[in-house]
């Protein structure tokens, strides 16, 4: 519930840029997966997805970030039991960033005009992909917390 719910805080703190809203929402997807994983991200992606997808339903990014909110949940629960403790920070860095390329990638294929979609990419790519560092933030942060148990 906590990372569905910061999730969800971190659609509506983002920045609307075009239909589009640049936000943290994969960045609490991701690190719930690589920290506790599938039964924490994949209910979180569905349901910041679907939120997304209702915020603004006309838009023309809420289908590509429904789809990848989804997918995020699915791909970093699959790292939960794969990566060892000590390189989940590198992997959650990693499946955040291929997950933010999956959006850019459903952006260009989904939305109509192709003009559009590609200043919203131009604009948000880099701010998306360097936000996911916010994920070895957040899983350095709970690692040593529970380091210190």
């Amino acid at each position: 519930i906590i990372f569905t719910v910061l999730s969800i805080m971190g659609t509506y703190n983002g920045i609307v840029y075009k239909g589009s809203i640049l936000n943290t929402r994969i960045i609490t997807i991701v690190s719930g997966g690589i920290l506790f994983g599938p039964f924490v991200s994949i209910p979180t992606g569905i349901i910041s997805g679907v939120h997304r997808l209702l915020m603004y339903p006309g838009s023309m990014t809420s289908i590509p970030c429904f789809i990848s909110s989804i997918f995020a949940g699915i791909f970093s629960g699959l790292f939960y039991k794969k990566i060892r403790p000590n390189y989940k920070v590198f992997y959650g860095i990693l499946v955040g960033i291929i997950s933010e390329n999956i959006t850019i990638i459903l952006i260009y294929l989904l939305c109509t005009p192709k003009e559009l979609a590609l200043d919203i990419i131009h604009t948000i790519y880099l701010p998306l992909v360097v936000g996911q560092f916010g994920i070895g933030f957040m899983v350095s942060i709970v690692n040593t917390i529970e380091k210190d148990k």
